[in-house]
């Protein structure tokens, strides 16, 4: 019993390492395009959505689920999101379709998002944002980010 222990230990290390190397390219990763498909509005406070994400993915794949935030504007939050789950292949390029569902904050009106959305201006605008990852292979990981400002966010990604 003791010899099978001793070799399941190096097993292990070896697929670690062989999923390790072959994550080298998640850096790489890039989101090229992002735009609007359909908002149907979902009574007076929420809108649910599709969004258009083009994805280069020079890595082996992934998953995306339990996309959840909070968006804010100068430490006020106006509203929450929610999101995916999403399902990118590897090694392409393509454009994949992000349902979503966004909620104003009960203490802020309609009235506020468009004079607000009116402005185009996103200084003073940051998000919260947690991610479920997960690698076809099976490993994930929830990913957080605090007060990214939407400005720095957005200008990363092409819109159409």
């Amino acid at each position: 019993m003791l010899k099978g222990k001793k070799i399941i230990v190096p097993i292990a290390l070896a697929l670690f390492a062989l999923l390790i190397g072959s994550c080298v390219n998640v850096q790489e990763i890039k989101v090229t395009s992002c735009s609007v498909k359909s908002i149907t509005p979902s009574g007076l406070r929420s809108i649910q959505g599709l969004l258009a994400l083009g994805i280069d993915d020079p890595a082996s794949g992934f998953m995306v689920s339990d996309i959840r935030g909070i968006v804010k504007y100068k430490d006020n939050v106006i509203g929450s999101y929610t999101g995916g789950p999403v399902e990118v292949d590897g090694h392409s390029s393509k454009v994949y379709d992000l349902p979503c569902t966004a909620t104003l904050a009960k203490d802020f009106s309609l009235m506020e998002l468009f004079t607000l959305l009116a402005n185009k201006n996103l200084e003073g605008y940051t998000t919260n944002i947690s991610a479920k990852v997960r690698l076809k292979g099976g490993i994930g990981k929830t990913l957080e980010f605090k007060d990214v400002p939407l400005n720095k966010l957005l200008d990363k990604v092409k819109t159409d």
